[in-house]
């Protein structure tokens, strides 16, 4: 009769901890399952159940693929729990869109158990939702992203700003020597042709100048879009395949409404745009450049125009991904393409995106581009 006590006790102390396993594993936040080595499952935890909005009858006793289907099993669930079944564990990282549109990310561990002979008879899959932690990472990257432009635009802004300074100095030595020349010889149009050059390396160096000024600023301005735009194009003027080859078209709004932001962000990502318009058109028989800027009550609007080698409807949903180029990464030997590095219109988006703006994108292949930028106002 003891022995028998003694085994009911025992009995009863397994079904006990069977519950308290059961318990702590239905408030698990971690998604949990357990198939057998047929692959079927046979426990899935409470969180389970409701990440994929199933019932747990809809799961026990139902075979892997059944659930998900022969494609889905075949090509990415069966490969790990084979894994595991030979005593490995297999963890990974995705992304996964759910219904209601919603992304998350999560992280996924398949898990050996081993049976009480020693042999692997089933699999534990865990998964973690870890959303939170990955956009916080990614934001850290972006922070780590936005000091390191900061700290390049602050050093190139200083040097050029001193380098402009300096240059200035003897240029307006050489300006004075040239007037006092033409007032003992006005006859002498050549010293007119030079003086006009010299005043146009002045203006370019009070440019440069200006834009060092506004790119050192790193806190929020209110920016009006033409004056900006005009100085990034004037600056533009001394390259001298841009002044000469590309013909322009600027049709700005009379005035348009200021905002709040940062010089060097839309510096930056709006020059972005144009270098690539130009690019384009590097191959093309008729380079026009068109630039528009018009507003309404809640937004700026900047269209961005070229009549370059336009771009397949295809690859327009790569154009602001990272690397993503239809430049060369090399200029080939012999050849004056410009080359790409696919970071240009990944770092506009980047910067950009904090003030909601959004891109729009129209384009034919062989007869140009157009970028529409919308700007919200407040």
């Amino acid at each position: 009769m003891e022995k028998i006590k003694d085994i009911a006790n025992k009995s009863e102390s397994a079904e006990e901890m069977r519950r308290k396993y059961e318990f702590i594993a239905n408030n698990a936040k971690e998604f949990m399952s357990l198939i057998n080595s047929d692959y079927v499952y046979e426990a899935v935890n409470d969180s389970y159940c409701h990440a994929h909005n199933k019932k747990r009858e809809e799961f026990i006793g139902k075979s892997v693929s059944c659930v998900w289907g022969q494609e889905v099993f075949n090509s990415v669930i069966k490969k790990h729990l084979d894994k595991c079944l030979e005593g490995e564990e297999v963890h990974y990282k995705e992304w996964f869109q759910f219904s209601s549109g919603e992304r998350r990310c999560f992280d996924v561990a398949y898990y050996p158990y081993h049976n009480d002979e020693g042999i692997v008879s089933h699999t534990v899959v865990v998964t973690r939702d870890i959303t939170e932690r990955e956009k916080m990472e990614e934001r850290q990257r972006e922070l780590e992203v936005e000091l390191l432009k900061e700290q390049r635009l602050s050093f190139i802004g200083l040097l050029s700003s001193g380098i402009a300074h300096n240059v200035k100095n003897p240029l307006s030595i050489i300006s004075g020597y040239i007037q006092l020349m033409k007032a003992e010889m006005p006859n002498r149009k050549e010293l007119d042709n030079i003086l006009q050059q010299v005043e146009r390396i002045e203006s370019i160096i009070n440019n440069l100048m200006v834009k060092s000024s506004m790119e050192q600023k790193l806190e929020k301005c209110s920016l009006d879009l033409n004056e900006l735009l005009t100085t990034e194009l004037n600056f533009l003027e001394a390259d001298s395949y841009f002044k000469h080859n590309v013909k322009k078209e600027y049709q700005f709004q009379a005035i348009l409404p200021l905002i709040k932001s940062v010089y060097s962000d839309f510096s930056q990502g709006l020059l972005n745009i144009i270098l690539n318009a130009i690019d384009a058109m590097h191959e093309s028989k008729e380079k026009i450049l068109t630039i528009k800027t018009y507003s309404d009550d809640d937004f700026i609007y900047i269209e961005i125009s070229d009549t370059g080698c336009g771009i397949p409807e295809t690859d327009i949903p790569n154009l602001f991904t990272p690397f993503y180029t239809t430049k060369p990464s090399y200029i080939e030997e012999g050849t004056k393409r410009p080359k790409g590095t696919g970071l240009g219109l990944f770092s506009t988006y980047q910067i950009l995106k904090p003030y909601g703006v959004k891109f729009y994108v129209e384009s034919e292949v062989g007869k140009g581009t157009t970028f529409k930028i919308k700007i919200p106002i407040q």
